[in-house]
């Protein structure tokens, strides 16, 4: 998996992490002097593993607003492989000082974000928002609601028109709700730009008591997802849908976390399109040749759509294929599945380069934590 790619898989743990952060930021202002809430978590941890620093601040809004501009702030996250930076030109606060604990937060200027890899190679990110705010409503001393909006993305890897994200605790239940929207994405990888993509995705993370001490910034992240994991965490995917060169996606899917921390589980998606995009011509377009690679690669559903389901098994993410321990499973159990003839050690080395084959066309999954 290249580095975009684990960024983007990243991130909406990292922007979570980072305004749940922010919170605790507020926290420490309100519970003190102004001025010196803001010195004090200067350079310091304001959660376990999350620390902030900034090189200037400006404060204001009183007697009834908390405001505080910070420029030059950076936030860095402890992970597994060193530290996860984010930097911002500006950062600001803005609170009131009664009612509910309502903050709102906004960002300008360039973001930039750094991280290494686990191959221990350094890597860097950085875009320019038209703008990007986001707010948070704490609850019983926790975030029990956060909304991310980022209007007009740029950046030599992706542009966007607007991108969301929607986080709230779901009424009733152990378990909270998320929403992660891109309206007019293009990626570009290579120096060549892809089409326009808009995409939806929408599902819940149950359980969520055990991710109350991150929500409240009282718990490493590492520390509330091994809970998580233990408690037999899994994020459920109730809804994917796309748009890009006329193919339409929908699917669903449901992730949760292995013994060693990597993600694990299926995530099943059905393309469409249009007949002209289904028909090939002498000269195919980049749809056409798309989704004539879906139907030689995909199954088909119940209506002839091509279907892909991509597996995440033991540290592996398959695309339409038989997952190696299931082969290994299969082949312990019923030799006579496979229909292998042959001595049983021909067999043997048989099912070992069909493992190995799958195995060199699958994606490496790399612990989280």
């Amino acid at each position: 998996m290249s580095y975009s790619h684990r960024f983007f898989l990243y991130a909406p743990l990292a922007l979570l992490l980072m305004f749940a952060a922010a919170v605790m930021i507020y926290w420490k202002i309100v519970a003190g002097p102004f001025d010196e809430g803001l010195a004090a978590a200067d350079g310091h941890e304001i959660m376990p593993g999350v620390r902030i620093s900034y090189a200037t601040k400006t404060l204001g809004g009183f007697p009834f607003r908390l405001d505080a501009v910070l420029d030059g702030f950076s936030l860095q996250m402890q992970t597994r492989n060193g530290p996860f930076v984010w930097h911002a030109d500006h950062f600001a606060v803005h609170a009131l000082t009664y009612g509910r604990n309502h903050q709102i937060f906004e960002t300008a200027g360039t973001q930039a974000f750094s991280w290494t890899d686990p191959d221990g190679a350094h890597h860097q990110y950085a875009f320019v928002p038209g703008s990007m705010r986001a707010s948070a409503i704490v609850s019983s001393g926790r975030l029990s609601q956060f909304d991310l909006d980022i209007v007009a993305l740029a950046s030599p890897e992706l542009s966007a028109a607007r991108i969301q994200f929607h986080l709230r605790r779901q009424p009733g239940h152990d378990a909270l709700q998320y929403v992660l929207s891109g309206d007019n994405l293009r990626r570009t990888i290579a120096g060549k730009t892809g089409a326009v993509q808009d995409i939806s995705v929408a599902g819940v993370l149950a359980p969520a008591a055990p991710l109350a001490g991150l929500l409240g910034g009282a718990t490493d992240w590492r520390v509330a997802a091994e809970s998580w994991r233990q408690h037999r965490g899994s994020l459920t995917i109730e809804r994917i849908e796309s748009l890009k060169d006329q193919i339409k996606v929908n699917g669903s899917g449901k992730l949760s976390l292995d013994d060693q921390h990597r993600l694990q589980g299926r995530i099943a998606l059905t393309y469409q399109a249009p007949e002209q995009v289904t028909k090939m011509g002498r000269n195919p377009s980049a749809a056409q040749l798309q989704y004539y690679w879906l139907t030689l690669k995909g199954h088909r559903d119940g209506s002839g759509w091509p279907q892909l389901t991509y597996l995440f098994d033991n540290g592996h993410i398959y695309a339409n294929t038989i997952a190696p321990s299931q082969i290994v499973y299969d082949w312990s159990g019923n030799r006579q599945a496979y229909l292998i003839a042959g001595t049983p050690s021909e067999n043997d080395q048989a099912i070992r380069r069909l493992i190995s084959i799958i195995q060199q066309h699958a994606i490496i999954l790399h612990p989280l934590y």
